[in-house]
């Protein structure tokens, strides 16, 4: 994050952060990321919860895999 926050802090705003998946997993990490609204790109397990939303309404929440699977 400290990488990521010297970039935004020089102008920089990407439009995707790639990360592998120590950092997809990692809570503290995903939360900062996401106060941030940083889109980002990388590996999470499969089992990882996600909340599905549109702007107005939360539509619930399934894992990675339950997601994937309803596609």
């Amino acid at each position: 994050m400290e990488l990521i926050e010297r970039t935004l802090s020089r102008g920089a705003r990407p439009g995707i952060v790639l990360i592998d998946a120590g950092y997809g997993n990692n809570t503290a990490f995903v939360k900062k990321r996401e106060e941030r609204k940083l889109n980002y790109l990388g590996g999470v397990a499969k089992n990882r919860k996600v909340i599905i939303k549109n702007e107005l309404v939360i539509k619930g929440e399934k894992s990675l895999e339950e997601l994937a699977l309803s596609l």
